[in-house]
């Protein structure tokens, strides 16, 4: 996942590039709102190991 898609990822409707970006782009969006509706945070970044993201 590029850096860009990453600070787009819990915007509504974006979706990725790759492959499996067949998801509408809303989801993301939700969990967002109610984490901070809840008084959390989320985010994106590299595994340590390079293999993936975690949130």
């Amino acid at each position: 996942m590029s850096d860009d898609e990453k600070e787009q990822l819990f915007y509504r409707f974006k979706r990725g590039s790759g492959e499996k970006s067949h998801i509408n782009g809303i989801g993301f969006s939700i969990i967002k709102n109610v984490v901070e509706l809840h008084g959390g945070g989320i985010g994106v970044e590299d595994s340590p190991d390079g293999k993936g993201s975690m949130f």
